[in-house]
């Protein structure tokens, strides 16, 4: 099995922890952009305020902005200059949010590597920036395999991994490969 080289989350702590518990420190985390632009837009509706509504509105679509243009900057040069820019243009007139994204995402720190796109462009999967699969996936086994019974047994989810759903997805994928069917997320099996 090849080893991981890196892994895509959402930001949690407890998250982070787990994986460099399990995977060690060769293991790169990167934090899913868009659990990070949801986190930001929460915090640029408490933090960031104008006059009036309309100039409240215009704050925060600049504010998003620029946070937008530090994420997907490709090169790092211009990333530096686009944080030394946000900080100058946020940190004087919202000096809370300016401490929020500090804390919080390091800024002018290391914690950039794990959600600027600069850091990524030497992986495989470099343009994987959501946790979107996974999550879709793990939607798909609780709709479709378990009906949404979220108290199954440990033992009974064991054999549904293990026996019913690797099968099904392995026939699946054959019957997709040889175009037999279009790939799709399936019918809902009667198993439990």
């Amino acid at each position: 099995m090849r080893p991981f080289r890196f892994i895509t989350i959402d930001g949690s702590a407890t998250v982070q922890l787990a994986v460099k518990n399990a995977l060690g420190d060769s293991v790169r985390i990167y934090l899913c952009l868009w659990h990070i632009t949801r986190a930001w837009s929460q915090k640029i509706e408490t933090y960031v305020c104008g006059q009036n509504q309309e100039e409240s509105k215009d704050l925060r679509a600049n504010t998003r902005q620029d946070l937008h243009a530090i994420m997907y900057e490709h090169d790092p040069h211009k990333v530096q200059e686009l944080v030394k820019k946000f900080h100058d243009d946020w940190t004087e007139r919202f000096p809370s949010f300016a401490e929020y994204i500090e804390s919080d995402y390091s800024i002018s720190q290391d914690r950039m590597r794990t959600w600027t796109k600069d850091y990524r462009q030497d992986e495989v999967y470099a343009e994987m920036n959501t946790k979107t699969l996974v999550e879709s996936w793990h939607n798909h086994l609780k709709s479709k395999f378990v009906k949404r019974q979220f108290t199954t047994r440990a033992d009974r989810m064991i054999y549904l991994l293990n026996d019913i759903v690797v099968n099904y997805f392995k026939h699946e994928n054959s019957q997709a490969h040889v175009r037999i069917r279009r790939k799709s997320k399936g019918e809902i099996l009667d198993i439990l």
